[in-house]
């Protein structure tokens, strides 16, 4: 729908019921009528987030999340599920990458702990 009311009336409804390919779809369609760039990255998040969460499709995520990062890469969600999709999809190499990714963004952001975190998640890089 044209209507930006009625895409997220209809998104709600696919969530609710569990329409997950349906509530892609929509989302990918909502990237063409998004006013701005903030709208086309929360698109990006959640049709990213939706394909590895419900869709078990890390590579859809990965697709949306690329995309994401040049939309927005100081953006700490799409290094976060980045970082996911890329563990889901079996690419330990590239995970390492989002992590580090990840932590420089928290860096710049002061969010030590977070950072910390981050790292620790991996376990096979030390933390500084």
């Amino acid at each position: 729908p044209a209507d930006r009311e009625a895409t997220v009336a209809l998104a709600d409804l696919y969530a609710a019921g569990q329409r997950w390919s349906e509530l892609r779809r929509l989302l990918q369609q909502s990237l063409t009528s998004a006013r701005d760039d903030a709208e086309r990255l929360e698109a990006r998040l959640r049709a990213a987030e939706l394909s590895l969460t419900q869709l078990r499709d890390p590579a859809a995520a990965r697709t949306d999340l690329r995309a994401a990062a040049e939309l927005a890469p100081d953006d700490r969600r799409v290094w976060e599920l980045t970082v996911l999709a890329c563990s889901a999809a079996g690419l330990r190499e590239e995970s390492i990458q989002a992590l580090e990714r990840l932590s420089q963004v928290l860096e710049r952001a002061g969010d030590r702990l977070a950072q910390t975190r981050a790292l620790l998640r991996d376990g096979s890089r030390p933390v500084d």
